[in-house]
């Protein structure tokens, strides 16, 4: 497979990964991760994870989400191939509906992702932590929803 064929192919999991994220399919999105996959969020306010380490654990952390947002979308996508095929960046806006309150919660987002072997090894998710606040305005309403032990 030249580098060209492995940027595309991990360009289309990023593409399933915000798909499946939309149809909140987590079941069939936690199977684009690497046993070993990490997700880290550097700028999540001090109630949320800033690291999940391990498929197990970033599934259980995202289980609930089915239940917790009534709509998300995730439109403006464009993937930034990089040098090395394994690694890209991508940008998009988050448009989601916390079910629980009826807020929305809007967001824009860059992430740096490593991938091998077409699965996700690396997601580092940056956004503003400011308006995740605003939308969720108290975390522990949450509690229920997701795992946010850190």
């Amino acid at each position: 497979m030249t580098d060209r064929d492995r940027s595309l192919r991990h360009q289309q999991v990023i593409k399933d990964f915000l798909r499946l994220l939309e149809e909140k399919n987590i079941n069939d999105w936690i199977k684009l991760w690497a046993d070993n996959g990490v997700q880290e969020m550097p700028y999540s306010p001090s109630s949320f994870p800033t690291r999940i380490d391990g498929k197990a654990a970033i599934y259980r952390h995202y289980q609930g989400l089915p239940n917790a947002y009534s709509r998300m979308s995730f439109p403006d996508l464009t993937i930034y191939p990089m040098l090395d095929p394994n690694w890209l960046v991508a940008e998009y806006r988050g448009e989601i509906d916390i079910a629980a309150t009826g807020k929305a919660y809007n967001n824009i987002y860059c992430a740096l992702f490593h991938l091998r072997d077409a699965q996700i090894v690396l997601f580092r998710e940056y956004f503003n932590p400011i308006i995740l606040n605003d939308a969720f305005s108290d975390f522990s309403s949450l509690g229920s929803t997701f795992n946010l032990s850190k």
